[in-house]
């Protein structure tokens, strides 16, 4: 399947429960939609596909997801996110272990360039991202 990116934000939203953020080219993150995303971890997925510079992920920690991991980490340009990436998503490091947030439950790594987002996708959902024009 063969998606540009408008159409593969619905498709995520609609068959996997994901949100997909594109930071329009030229305007700072949305720190309020980052934030507000990762409060309520569930399915969440922030890419930022114009004027890309980095992406951090947070996925769910659910067997169909880690098990593709591994392989996503053999794409060039996705690593494992760093420790001060890992704090914005609450919960990383743990900030108090008796009550672990949702997020320790995610998945956290860094898309480090934009063209490391089309092998992402395809490899973690089976799907095609077209390029924009």
């Amino acid at each position: 399947m063969k998606f540009s990116p408008d159409d593969l934000e619905k498709h995520l939203t609609e068959n996997y429960g994901f949100t997909l953020v594109l930071k329009p080219l030229r305007q700072p993150p949305n720190k309020k939609v980052h934030r507000l995303a990762h409060d309520n971890l569930e399915h969440f997925l922030h890419i930022q596909l114009d004027g890309f510079t980095q992406a951090n992920l947070a996925m769910p920690y659910i067997h169909e997801y880690v098990d593709k991991i591994s392989d996503c980490l053999t794409i060039d340009g996705i690593v494992e996110a760093r420790e001060s990436n890992r704090s914005c998503f609450s919960g990383y490091p743990d900030k108090d272990p008796k009550h672990p947030t949702k997020q320790k439950q995610a998945l956290c790594f860094t898309i480090e360039h934009q063209d490391a987002v089309e092998p992402f996708i395809e490899l973690m959902f089976g799907l095609y991202v077209s390029s924009r024009k």
